[in-house]
């Protein structure tokens, strides 16, 4: 008896098999098509999350560290009514401008460079490491060779705080050592101040030599003007005609505005010869880099995870064609047989390659 009954279990499981390929897609159908196909899922999890789990060991760590400065200019703003600010020498910008300025200046392809081709000195796993900043990326022979690399590469891991109102910049730098983050921090500050001092320098020396060269035609002009009221008077003593009045005026009055513009000219002139001999920081560091002690916590920590649901959704699809491809054999319908005459057709053609060529000169039969 209990024969007949195996018999029958097993007959009645052929019959929901053959039942399964005509059933509707349900949640019991979806079930089901996982548990049949448990297997591969499986295989395709494992595989998956492997694959995750090799590229998060290969994944570097992340060591940010952190560098505040001040950009905002100590010295007083322009008079705007004044001579010096009336020609242009000296144009008007807060620290809106200034922010804006050295925040472009931060990330240009020229101070990166320079940051790469610096020389660094870094612990490391396999003892001190001394280079320039190619050799912590990987690339090896003249750093020259690699400077659009690492221009991307530090410009991908520099970040930006600034404040138009304060003047205030705060930089962040990532890279894969805690001794080579601060360093690199610290020569991208030493850069862009030498920039400024330089340009600060290079701005008061135009200046001065402007201002030189105007002094001296206002001196000229001054001197000239003197002349004239001196020889009036020397050749009108005593005059009473509202006419010669009026003249003597007319020249005291030129005489006074051109001793302004040379008393003007000649205090910015000095002010001038002081910058371009100023030799001092033209940022002030709100806060040092320091070296980090831990790394960043890292998305790539997720990626074994993330591998095994790429792996089970990809089995999920493979599942159901797998699923769907049984079906439509155990029921066949014309465009599956058309296509399974193609397909041995097509096998046939890769076993003997001139097949296709002979067929295609057989003359077509009259039916």
């Amino acid at each position: 008896m209990s024969g007949v009954h195996d018999v029958g279990g097993v007959s009645s499981v052929r019959r929901y098999d053959e039942s399964l390929a005509h059933e509707e897609t349900s949640l019991f159908g979806f079930m089901n098509v996982l548990l049949k196909y448990r297997g591969m899922l499986a295989v395709l999890m494992i595989a998956c999350g492997i694959f995750g789990a090799v590229k998060y060991s290969q994944s570097k760590a992340s060591y940010v560290t952190r560098i505040g400065i001040n950009v905002a200019s100590n010295e007083p703003a322009p008079d705007p009514t004044g001579l010096v600010a009336q020609l242009g020498l000296v144009p008007a910008s807060g620290s809106a401008q200034e922010v804006a300025f050295f925040s472009e200046l931060l990330r240009s392809p020229p101070l990166l460079r320079d940051v790469s081709n610096r020389q660094y000195t870094v612990n490391t796993k396999r003892g001190t490491v001394s280079g320039p900043l190619t050799r912590f990326y990987g690339f090896s022979g003249n750093p020259q060779l690699h400077e659009k690399e690492m221009t991307d590469i530090l410009t991908d891991n520099i970040t930006l705080s600034a404040s138009g109102r304060t003047g205030n910049i705060w930089l962040f730098v990532d890279t894969p050592f805690p001794d080579l983050s601060q360093q690199v921090a610290l020569n991208i500050i030493r850069l862009v101040d030498d920039y400024s001092r330089a340009r600060k320098h290079a701005q008061a020396s135009a200046e001065r030599e402007f201002i030189q060269g105007r002094l001296a035609e206002s001196k000229q002009e001054l001197s000239t003007a003197e002349d004239a009221a001196v020889q009036f008077r020397v050749d009108n003593r005593e005059f009473s005609s509202p006419t010669l009045s009026l003249q003597d005026g007319r020249l005291l009055r030129d005489v006074s505005m051109k001793q302004q513009l040379y008393t003007s000219l000649l205090q910015s002139y000095d002010r001038a010869r002081i910058a371009e001999a100023k030799n001092l920081p033209s940022i002030t560091i709100l806060e040092a880099p320091e070296k980090p002690i831990k790394p960043e916590p890292s998305s790539a920590i997720a990626l074994p995870l993330l591998g095994a649901i790429a792996g089970l959704l990809l089995g999920i699809v493979v599942a159901f064609i797998r699923e769907r491809m049984a079906e439509t054999a155990a029921s066949p319908t014309p465009a599956f047989e058309y296509y399974t005459e193609l397909k041995r057709d097509a096998v046939r053609d890769l076993k003997n390659p001139l097949r296709p060529f002979g067929r295609s000169r057989k003359p077509a039969s009259d039916g």
